[in-house]
């Protein structure tokens, strides 16, 4: 039939103005040719998927391809053709001035083609069923959404010719690709439940499909057969793959070994990683549970090694806590990678701020990092490392959790990130770090990584047991009994039964203590007599470091300790309240003053939670507000962290923590950890305790802590507010696991947008507040940025790099800006000072205290 050579698929102006086009069919078995090639390249994720469906491998590969084929089907439209008019006039001449042109208006091809779907699907095929609809549904939302029967909306069109020539092109055309793609298949074989990574699959493939650089566009059929032409040109089109798929930076090549003796050859495994390289090696949820700096992070990539040599998986994605975090792994990924990997590796940095990192950028230029090995070269793909949504199509991915857990929420494109994920071995550190609606989030995660034949290996030095059970139960198996040991491996595979793997007692870490030092204060704020302390300390010598719940309190006592200081003794101060360019400068000037290879000389840190995760920096003497027991101990894993020689009188780890002089009074700090129970019962025992003993605290402490059952002294009181307390989380988890099950049925946020960010965490954590000069000059930033004069792509990354992060109930006295931004304008007072004064508060900024806001 002439009518299925009447449509194009692609159009594109030249330099010069002109048009060209690109034949739908040809498009349409473009996307079809990158399928077959990634899927031949990728056996190991065939053999998963395949498994999980519960199809054959061939016919997977079969009907996978034949569903590709069909991702545009919507195109076969009349008010789709229509928005190019100069090429449906070359295509389709008599259609010219037989309908309106407003019906192009606003028509989305991809739900449309869900919809012809569901009411052609008996004329396209007698035995089609409802898998056939739910594996279209699939591909036809390649665009970010996946079309639901009761969104789609169609306008009247009544010109019965060409409707009928649509019609006809549509059962034709998909007639044509059952007989090249599955001739012999029947629709009654396709499972009911397509999995999402068709949907994730399907889009990456029309990406790399859509790059004219690859597929020219061609506009005359090859032969006069159709199905012989469908069959020519995809032969011819097949040769083109592999190099955009190399290019593109999806596919490596993996190397044939593993495990911790060839990836640290130089190193003798200690603790968990004498273990790791006797883990079962098949798809599996791996909880590694041991102390800071024990080795954790080398011992999952050792055994995700395996998971990448055995082709358990394809990738590795790694994720952090926080940005500082990650910017921090990225040098130690660089050195693995290319004994993971062979030939051009791809690395992706992926969160809110990856764009400005050095390191990164330097990647994404495809500069050269020759191994000793071979001439593997280290680099992100710029196709990858320009989007977001991309950001698990590497080798290797690297990124905070929150791009994790939009793979499970309602934004745009979710299901290119599971797709990539399902890929992979996903690695979280610091699993301990989440509150329960993060919590809610990453047991989806888990969930899902499963049934699409991907691994976990979550990491901790504190992580209390009805968490992991929470975190075992996501994956499908039930933990039967505690296993006390620690350090300790839990290695639960597909058939769900957890196994406990302990170490050597030859392998348990050295035991050492803390002293404790207990102060009573007025709701744990730090005294004259204690600032004396800190000061007297820096004087003889020693390194501090000083450490608040809240910002505010941060900056207050850092003044207080400045004014009583010499002049010979440094006052730095480090938290979260700074715009991003200058939170950059402060986390590396911190890690460089404070860290392994710094002379040590007296000096004083005041900071905040920031220093709790990963940042290699070491204290003689560690001053803190009472936390609970988990985050206490991230933090005294700054406390003697390195091999120095410390001041007189600082020879053993001590920690002096601040608590409540009246019981409960903890101050502002009840609304940075509501659970109250766990600051009492932190309380409890280091007032019982005046040394703590590691290993074993992390075990015994931490379950004290967090036992879910009252013991005798926990009144009635502190009962109600613990009940209250998880009635709450327990509401945040389902309001997660609610948004995540329904994110095909929720209006999707773009996943880019500020508002997307924020579902990855409950409610308003923080707003983006930017500082603006009162320069005469239209919106002028505190570096001379005129807003007017930035291009619009400049824009959003230059607010993203001055935003300052405040708490949301600021918002009532700051002024509205745009896209979630608010606004303050500030008059510099003497060099780099900026103040303001509002009705209620003054505002001042400078680079080293950041945002300062005080009642006038």
């Amino acid at each position: 039939m002439k009518e299925y050579y009447k449509y194009w698929g692609k159009a594109e102006k030249n330099e010069d103005d002109s048009l060209d086009y690109h034949l739908l069919v040809y498009h349409c078995l473009d996307v079809a040719a990158v399928g077959k090639v990634w899927l031949k390249k990728t056996p190991g994720f065939v053999k998963r998927v395949s498994a999980a469906s519960g199809l054959s491998e061939v016919a997977f590969q079969e009907w996978f391809l034949f569903f590709l084929a069909l991702h545009d089907v919507g195109k076969f439209d009349i008010r789709f053709q229509g928005k190019v008019p100069e090429v449906l006039n070359k295509l389709q001449p008599d259609t010219i001035g037989k309908f309106p042109p407003n019906i192009c208006r606003g028509f989305e091809h991809g739900s449309s083609g869900y919809l012809w779907g569901c009411k052609e699907q008996g004329e396209y095929f007698p035995d089609t069923s409802d898998s056939f609809l739910a594996w279209l549904q699939k591909v036809t939302g390649h665009h970010g959404r996946i079309p639901q029967n009761d969104t789609i909306r169609q306008p009247a069109f009544t010109n019965k010719t060409i409707v009928v020539q649509d019609k006809n092109a549509r059962v034709y055309f998909t007639q044509l690709l059952k007989e090249l793609f599955v001739p012999d298949m029947s629709f009654e074989t396709l499972p009911d439940i397509a999995s999402p990574i068709l949907a994730g699959f399907c889009s990456v493939c029309d990406w790399i499909g859509s790059n004219r650089d690859y597929f020219p566009f061609v506009v005359n059929r090859i032969a006069e057969s159709p199905l012989d032409d469908m069959k020519r040109y995809l032969s011819l089109r097949l040769s083109c793959v592999e190099k955009a798929l190399e290019t593109v930076g999806v596919i490596g090549t993996r190397r044939g070994y593993g495990g911790m003796k060839y990836l640290f050859p130089k190193y003798k495994p200690r603790g968990v990683q004498t273990v790791v390289d006797t883990l079962p090696i098949k798809q599996s949820l791996t909880i590694i549970e041991a102390p800071t700096g024990s080795g954790k992070t080398e011992a999952a990539f050792a055994f995700a090694s395996h998971l990448i040599t055995k082709k358990v998986v394809d990738t590795i994605t790694f994720a952090l806590p926080t940005q500082a975090t990650a910017n921090a792994m990225l040098e130690r990924i660089e050195k693995i990678a290319p004994k993971v990997f062979t030939g051009d590796t791809s690395i992706v940095l992926a969160h809110g701020k990856s764009l400005y990192n050095e390191e990164f950028a330097r990647l994404k230029k495809g500069c050269s990092a020759l191994s000793s090995l071979d001439d593997c070269r280290i680099q992100c793909s710029n196709w990858i490392g320009s989007s977001k949504k991309r950001s698990f199509l590497g080798q290797i991915g690297l990124c905070t959790i929150d791009q994790v857990l939009l793979s499970v929420l309602p934004v745009k494109h979710y299901f290119v990130r599971s797709f990539g994920l399902g890929r992979s071995v996903l690695i979280v550190d610091e699993v301990h770090a989440y509150d329960s609606y993060m919590y809610g989030l990453l047991a989806e995660v888990i969930a899902e990584q499963k049934s699409m034949g991907g691994s976990v290996i979550l990491l901790s030095a504190t992580l209390p047991n009805h968490q992991k059970e929470k975190l075992i139960e996501a994956w499908g198996a039930v933990v039967v009994e505690e296993d006390k040991n620690y350090p300790l491996i839990t290695s639960v595979t597909e058939e769900g039964k957890p196994l406990p793997i302990a170490l050597n007692v030859t392998e348990h870490p050295t035991p050492f203590s803390v002293g404790v030092e207990l102060i009573a204060c007025e709701e744990m704020i730090y005294t004259d007599g204690i600032i004396d302390s800190i000061v007297y300390a820096a004087e003889k010598g020693a390194v501090v470091g000083v450490i608040c719940n809240l910002v505010a309190d941060a900056q207050e006592l850092a003044d207080s300790i400045s004014l009583k200081v010499s002049d010979k003794i440094t006052v730095d101060i480090f938290h979260s309240r700074y715009r991003f360019s200058d939170r950059q400068e402060k986390e590396l000037a911190v890690i460089s003053e404070y860290g392994e290879k710094t002379k040590r000389r007296g000096r004083i840190l005041v900071a905040t939670q920031v220093v709790e995760q990963s940042l290699d920096i070491d204290f003689d003497w560690i001053l803190t507000q009472l936390c609970p027991i988990d985050l206490l101990f991230q933090r005294l894993g700054r406390l003697h962290r390195h091999t120095h020689n410390r001041p007189v009188g600082f020879e053993e780890p001590r920690v002096t923590v601040l608590v409540p002089k009246n019981e409960f009074e903890y101050g502002d700090s009840k609304f940075v950890y509501s659970n109250i129970l766990a600051l009492w019962r932190t309380q409890k025992l280091l007032e019982n305790n005046s040394e703590i003993y590691f290993p074993d605290a992390y075990r015994i402490w931490i379950e004290n802590v967090y036992n879910e059952n009252f013991v005798d002294d926990e009144g009635e009181y502190l009962q109600n507010l613990h009940n209250d307390y998880i009635g709450k989380e327990f509401a945040r988890s389902s309001h997660a696991k609610m948004l995540a099950r329904g994110r095909d049925t929720i209006n999707p946020f773009d996943d880019l947008s500020e508002e997307a960010g924020s579902l990855t965490r409950d409610g308003e954590m923080s707003l983006g507040l930017i500082p603006f000069s009162s320069s005469p000059c239209d919106m002028t930033l505190l570096d001379g940025t005129v807003v007017s004069e930035l291009e619009e792509w400049q824009k959003w990354e230059t607010f993203s790099m001055n935003a300052v992060p405040v708490p949301a109930f600021w918002k009532n006295d700051l002024e509205y800006f745009e896209e979630g931004y608010m606004k303050i304008i500030l008059v510099e007072e003497g060099t780099g000072i900026w103040k303001t004064n509002t009705d209620y508060y003054s505002y001042c900024y400078t680079k080293e205290r950041g945002l300062e806001r005080t009642k006038t």
